[in-house]
């Protein structure tokens, strides 16, 4: 059974955010779960990890996929979980239940998962504490969508923005797979290099700008 917040907490949430619970992480200093608008958050003072059903960097790929028809995964492999809003959002905007498979180097990160989200989330999922080069490199399986949403503070780790590991991303897709890559970049000229990159193994490419980030969604060719 998940923790209970109390309805004080969860009432005082639609006024200002509420600290449910300090994350130590060895990765990402200053992690805590949060509670704002009724929604788990996993922050740190410079980043957002998190945010429920409200996360906008999948609300946003979903929500172009169902436009063009093409949002019906049976089966998911997310790269970052943290608190899993991507399934969050398919479960509870789109009623559409995928089995997952996830890749996160912190297991604390899955216990915040076990301990405060219901069963019908987390109860068709494979964890994976690894490192997703790792993974990917040596993946076997298929998965209908790849979403990769790897981040430590506002970085996306170097090796995300390769070649190599798009294409090792591509692969491991089934036929007509969706892969969405919620990315950051320091400078225009590394976006620019990336566009590139990701063209150049996805078709259909789609890039949806939201604040400083952007979303790319493309299709397995």
């Amino acid at each position: 059974m998940p923790k209970k917040i109390s309805f004080f907490k969860k009432a005082w949430s639609f006024i200002m955010p509420v600290l449910v619970q300090k994350v130590n992480s060895q990765y990402s200093p200053d992690v805590e779960l949060v509670l704002f608008h009724n929604q788990l958050m996993l922050t740190t003072p410079q980043a957002m990890y998190s945010y429920g059903t409200r996360y906008a960097p999948f609300n946003l790929a979903f929500a172009e996929l169902i436009k063009r028809k093409k949002l019906h995964p049976q089966n998911i492999l997310l790269l970052g979980g943290a608190l899993l809003s991507a399934l969050q959002i398919l479960h509870a905007k789109f009623k559409m239940h995928p089995s997952a498979t996830v890749v996160e180097l912190d297991g604390k990160y899955q216990q915040l998962v076990n301990d405060y989200l219901p069963s019908k989330i987390t109860d068709n999922i494979t964890y994976h504490h690894a490192n997703a080069q790792n993974f990917i490199k040596n993946c076997q399986q298929q998965f209908d969508m790849i979403g990769i949403d790897i981040f430590i503070e506002l970085a996306v780790p170097a090796f995300c923005l390769q070649t190599q590991f798009i294409q090792q991303c591509h692969d491991c897709l089934s036929e007509n797979g969706i892969a969405i890559m919620n990315t950051h970049f320091k400078i225009a000229e590394e976006k620019s290099n990336f566009d590139a990159v990701f063209a150049n193994v996805f078709t259909d490419v789609i890039t949806l700008p939201h604040g400083h980030n952007y979303i790319y969604i493309g299709t397995k060719k």
